[in-house]
């Protein structure tokens, strides 16, 4: 299961305080039972991977235990109702098989599926891979050059050699720089602050696990 719900207005209180949390599509839901709270922050956490029932019950006891607050033995029930709900409502995603990728410490690698779906359409008018949830990313006129590279084998300097050469051949595009920079030196610093945040980069579009 996944799903992002985020408090409405203030941070979580584990407490017995009425909340509200905030759905994708605008509707919100409210609980004042910390261990619904507890649940919602830890999907919220995990999201957008998923997490099974049985993790999710054992983290949100963790967590109540490192609040002060004593697991009820209802506490299992109490997370499948809210699942139930949550699935019932459209709130939540769930698969089979689990999405959560292994954390790396190369964060410029990407699955071959998406390596290899960049590669593919980088010389199309739209270039576009997917993630684990097989939704279509369109990528930026750096992403569509640059993805196909991410095998893990390439550190930062490999990778800005690499793009150096594709710009001498095709300027390269850069969607927040205007007029895109012209000289070599400008290209390579403007790719070197792109690759800088790469990793958060490939974690908002669900690529990698931040």
């Amino acid at each position: 299961m996944s799903a992002w719900l985020p408090p409405a207005e203030e941070p979580t209180r584990i407490d017995q305080t009425r909340q509200e949390y905030q759905r994708a599509d605008g509707a919100r839901l409210f609980t004042n039972d910390p261990g619904i709270k507890a649940a919602i922050d830890t999907l919220t956490d995990r999201w957008p991977w998923t997490i099974s029932r049985d993790e999710l019950v054992e983290t949100v006891a963790a967590r109540l235990l490192a609040a002060g607050v004593t697991p009820g033995p209802s506490l299992a029930s109490n997370i499948e109702n809210l699942m139930a709900t949550l699935v019932l409502q459209g709130g939540v995603d769930y698969r089979l098989v689990p999405v959560l990728p292994e954390p790396t410490h190369a964060p410029f690698q990407l699955p071959a599926t998406a390596r290899r779906m960049a590669e593919l359409t980088r010389t199309q008018p739209i270039a576009a891979t997917f993630n684990m949830w097989h939704e279509t990313l369109i990528l930026s006129p750096i992403d569509r050059h640059l993805f196909p590279l991410l095998d893990g084998t390439r550190d930062r300097d490999a990778l800005i050699s690499a793009l150096l050469a594709v710009n001498r051949m095709s300027p390269l595009e850069f969607d927040d720089v205007d007029p895109p920079p012209s000289v070599e030196t400008q290209v390579r610093h403007a790719l070197t602050r792109y690759l800088d945040d790469l990793p958060q980069h490939l974690a908002a579009m669900k690529l990698i696990r931040s």
